[in-house]
């Protein structure tokens, strides 16, 4: 699990590297399997809502789902863990 920045008008490459911000040798391989979705989704678009809000209890329950899937490290408070932030090499 991670995060990745990239170029919304190119896109994810079908295959692609994640570079490590704090280190630029530490690169990461990223299959087309990788399963992904975007973090910021578009409400408007050219003045036009393209996008229609999910009801509280939906947001409640894809929260719930989605923080399960973190290690128990990253969702303390006392001393979390450290999670790494990536950008594309093509940045």
């Amino acid at each position: 699990m991670g995060d990745v920045i990239y170029d919304i008008e190119l896109g994810i490459p079908q295959a692609s590297t994640a570079v490590d911000s704090s280190m630029q040798r530490k690169r990461c391989f990223l299959a087309p399997i990788f399963e992904f979705h975007d973090l910021l989704i578009p409400i408007l678009q050219k003045g036009k809502k393209v996008y229609t809000l999910p009801t509280l209890q939906e947001i409640r329950d894809k929260t719930k789902q989605e923080l399960m899937q973190f290690p128990v490290g990253i969702k303390r408070f006392l001393n979390p863990m450290y999670t790494l932030f990536h950008g594309t090499s093509t940045l």
